[in-house]
């Protein structure tokens, strides 16, 4: 069986992997340690997924607001888990990093 994990994101909400990757890179020249960084990255698609889903729903009952949070967390869990399983590749595609790890 032949599952691809893209299928579940919503496509407007694909352009947030990329976002991630870019606030990983931000986050890790900071002065946060770097164990948090994923923690930070998983809020803030956590938070966006929130957003639009908020945005483009229409919910009247509790049944449609228990819904919608559950798609904003699914959403948001595989839109992170997607940022974070590719970011190696995309390092090692052309973006180097100095010798402290820093970007």
């Amino acid at each position: 069986m032949d599952v691809n994990i893209l299928s579940y994101v919503k496509p407007e909400l694909l352009v947030v992997i990329f976002v991630l990757w870019g606030l990983g890179l931000m986050i890790k020249a900071s002065k946060i340690e770097n164990r948090f960084i994923p923690i930070w990255l998983c809020m803030i698609s956590l938070a966006v997924a929130l957003i639009w889903v908020y945005a483009t729903t229409e919910i009247t009952t509790s049944q449609q607001l228990a819904m919608a949070i559950f798609t904003a967390i699914v959403q948001g869990v595989i839109i992170w888990l997607i940022a974070w399983l590719t970011y190696d590749k995309f390092i090692k595609s052309g973006l180097s990093l100095n010798n402290s790890g820093k970007g």
